[in-house]
């Protein structure tokens, strides 16, 4: 996984509808995804995805399935996100449209799951691992990672 300066993030909001228990993308011009998305392709952490623009592999947006009964309160808010686009290298991405990331049901530390700080209204969605970076995906949404990939959106 790379960072680097190509564009500014999405300018949108991630809603969470509680009727369908799932994140929502709403962006603010929806003519500014198309021209980023190229083909369909996700990476998946579970039922939550975040969409790639194919083939340059940049990181957009989440959307997705993660029921609110799982979550976990735990308070924090994501601080010292630095400016830059995340892209992802993963010949996967091309012929199957959506790809499971660190997702290993025999290991725990590789699942994952959501922390919700009421507060602020910010959502984790973490596989547990420390983040060493943060980037903006999105107006609202900030991706963290280490040495080894994704640790949290």
């Amino acid at each position: 996984m790379n960072v680097i300066p190509l564009t500014s993030p999405i300018s949108d909001r991630v809603v969470y509808r509680v009727a369908d228990q799932a994140f929502d993308f709403i962006p603010n011009d929806p003519g500014e995804v198309a021209a980023r998305r190229g083909s369909p392709a996700s990476l998946a952490m579970d039922a939550v995805h975040v969409d790639v623009g194919m083939p340059n592999g940049i990181l957009l947006y989440l959307w997705g399935y993660s029921p609110q009964s799982s979550w976990l309160a735990v308070p924090g808010t994501p601080a010292g996100a630095v400016d830059g686009v995340v892209m992802v290298d993963e010949p996967e991405l091309d012929s199957r449209g959506s790809v499971t990331i660190r997702r290993d049901g025999s290991d725990p530390a590789e699942v994952w799951w959501t922390q919700f700080d009421a507060d602020t209204g910010w959502c984790r969605i973490t596989s547990g691992g420390t983040d060493e970076s943060l980037t903006p995906l999105a107006t609202d949404t900030v991706i963290g990672a280490d040495s080894s990939g994704i640790t949290s959106l």
